[in-house]
């Protein structure tokens, strides 16, 4: 293991919180740019939906690989190469001329922000020891819904027409990050690739063998009804309260708020779960999340402002808690796997999202029975995440079966 000086680390984790904050800005920036989009272009409602999940495509895509090219490349190189590519891309999509066009380059910018992910993931693991280290991720994670609300913010001096201002910005910043990576961090020895059993069925065990078919199937779940909520919201919250007649300013304040409180869910969960009884903490949350979900399709004015704060803070909370129960529902050498096909999943969820709120919107849907239609999927996540508390660790039972 490489030794790292008290400096070297500062300027990792300080890189990696810029890379998780320029992730933030990216992902909710086109959901910032859609009302502006759609009038330049004239899109409708459908292919917006389609503008927003080839970028979620293109995250599912990139955290598949990102990892593997983090082994081969190193991590300073892979996190080098993520920044640079979503950052490129994302100044292309300033300037397309069409849907088409649109689509194409926000689905290259997901893959760049789908391998960063793992990238900074593994550099501040790198350098924590194993008491901090969970305390360390939380943190550089939480720059993520920072990013968001700094979008946001921007947004607030923007005028429609110039959404192409926030893509410039999200593709100019992570370039220069790429850079001082390169130059400031240490470069670290490739790493050996190493054995995979291709014994037949050796997926199919990871993920269903020795009783963990119910843990697989409820963590799949939970991750694809939770990521489906969220991202219909990173991608659909401006175009939705504006489409319910609310003020620019509020609606704008809300995606800030609903970024700003994603960090403190992200945090106090996380802190939270440690402590407390997990299935109650997990139950209230799903239950605050549901409720403000509703009241998000029934308030209006300044109101939307709370209520977008508390969704963001509840389903922001539960799902950086579901990347930890992941870790509890597979034994250490089956962990990569299951985990693994987990954020897949939950990916999936993620697609779906903006796609479905794109199908229900052109047909007419109203803005409030769309928020209220996501409230059966919420229930579903609380019953299923209450599985995965109520069961022993993964490591626990692996011991007793043997």
């Amino acid at each position: 293991m490489l030794q790292y000086s008290w400096r070297e680390q500062r300027l990792v984790l300080a890189v990696c919180f810029f890379a998780a904050l320029l992730e933030g800005y990216d992902l909710q920036s086109a959901g910032l740019a859609g009302p502006g989009m759609a009038a330049d272009f004239k899109l409708d409602r459908l292919q917006l939906g389609w503008v927003f999940s080839s970028n979620t495509l293109g995250l599912f895509i990139g955290a598949m690989v990102g990892g593997r090219l983090s082994d081969r490349l190193g991590r300073r190189s892979g996190l080098a190469s993520a920044l640079a590519t979503f950052g490129i891309f994302s100044i292309a999509s300033a300037f397309t001329g069409g849907f088409a066009d649109l689509t194409v380059m926000r689905f290259f910018t997901g893959v760049g922000l789908g391998g960063a992910l793992p990238n900074l993931i593994a550099l501040v693991a790198a350098v924590s020891v194993p008491q901090v280290r969970a305390g360390r991720v939380a943190m550089i994670a939480a720059g993520m819904p920072l990013g968001g609300s700094m979008a946001a913010l921007l947004t607030q001096w923007l005028e429609r027409g110039e959404w192409r201002v926030i893509f410039v910005v999200g593709g100019v910043l992570p370039l220069l990050l790429a850079m001082l990576a390169l130059r400031w961090l240490r470069a670290e020895p490739l790493y050996a690739r190493q054995q995979v059993d291709n014994e037949t069925g050796g997926f199919a065990h990871a993920l269903f063998g020795e009783r963990r078919t119910g843990l697989t199937v409820a963590l799949w779940i939970s991750s694809f009804c939770t990521l489906l909520v969220l991202y219909l919201m990173l991608n659909w919250l401006p175009t939705l309260m504006l489409a319910r007649g609310g003020d620019k300013g509020n609606v704008l304040w809300a995606v800030f708020g609903f970024s700003v409180a994603g960090a403190v869910g992200a945090l106090a969960f996380g802190y939270i779960i440690a402590r407390r009884a997990r299935t109650v903490v997990l139950l209230a949350a799903h239950a605050g999340l549901g409720i403000s979900l509703l009241a998000l399709a029934i308030v209006q004015d300044a109101a939307i402002i709370i209520a977008a704060s508390f969704t963001g803070f509840f389903v922001t909370g539960i799902q950086f808690v579901l990347y930890g129960l992941s870790a509890d529902c597979y034994p250490s050498e089956l962990r990569g796997t299951g985990t693994g096909a987990s954020v897949a999943v939950g990916r999936l969820g993620g697609i779906v999202g903006p796609l479905l709120a794109g199908v229900m919107m052109s047909v007419g849907t109203e803005v409030s029975s769309l928020l209220t239609s996501l409230l059966p999927l919420v229930a579903v996540a609380a019953l299923t995440t209450t599985m995965l508390t109520l069961r022993k660790p993964a490591d626990a039972i692996s011991r007793r079966v043997a």
